[in-house]
């Protein structure tokens, strides 16, 4: 939500500008497989986007629906901002998760923050729409300069591929990426292991097995 990220901003500034940070929406249905920040997950000097699995959200479908999502993302982006997107193949960002450098994170917030008023977008599902207006219409659009340097760079990962992953809703898909028998969520090439899989409580089967799972520890903790 666009108060969720108000106080993202507040929590910013506690950090050196120079620190890394991860920011998780929804970290009571996080699961955390590694450490984020373990050496070659992300630079010092990135910001990292995650893209969402085309079965849970896409342009065209935000595009020709009607639903509260879609009407936010017009009111943003516009009915040629999406048709350009759909054109090109581009994959939404989710919001639930941003990962990298302070300094740089402040800044992608602060830009946020500022078009909630620009657009007097307040409702559910502004997040979605201001973080994938800000990617693709301002950052993608000036490269180096929407930084402030070469040195410093965004980045976008593609679902299945980068440090952090969406959950697919499709349960087949999550199936394909989840080892019950060993409790890991892989991603597509079933060799790397996502530190950090976002809204796993999505899939009954994930569900399931991490709350038998957390049962067993309290049990042996004796809590």
């Amino acid at each position: 939500s666009i108060v969720a990220f108000e106080l993202f901003y507040i929590l910013t500034m506690k950090y050196r500008r120079s620190s890394r940070i991860l920011l998780v929406e929804n970290v009571e249905t996080a699961l955390f497989q590694s450490n984020p920040f373990k050496e070659g997950s992300c630079s010092s000097f990135e910001l990292s986007l995650f893209k969402e699995h085309t079965t849970n959200h896409n342009f065209l479908t935000i595009r020709t629906g009607k639903s509260a999502l879609s009407e936010v993302f017009h009111l943003v982006m516009g009915e040629a901002g999406m048709t350009e997107l759909v054109e090109l193949g581009e994959k939404v960002l989710t919001p639930s998760a941003i990962l990298g450098h302070a300094g740089l994170m402040q800044q992608f917030i602060a830009e946020m923050l500022r078009q909630v008023e620009e657009f007097h977008c307040y409702s559910d599902g502004c997040n979605w729409a201001l973080v994938n207006n800000i990617w693709y219409k301002t950052i993608s659009a000036a490269g180096s300069e929407a930084t402030g340097g070469i040195s410093y760079k965004f980045r976008t990962y593609l679902q299945g591929i980068g440090d952090i992953h969406p959950i697919p809703m499709s349960e087949k898909l999550t199936n394909k990426f989840f080892d019950a028998e060993r409790g890991i969520y892989h991603n597509y090439d079933q060799k790397v292991i996502p530190s950090v899989v976002l809204d796993y409580n999505l899939q009954p089967s994930m569900k399931t097995y991490f709350e038998e799972k957390a049962k067993e520890l309290i049990d042996i903790a004796g809590w």
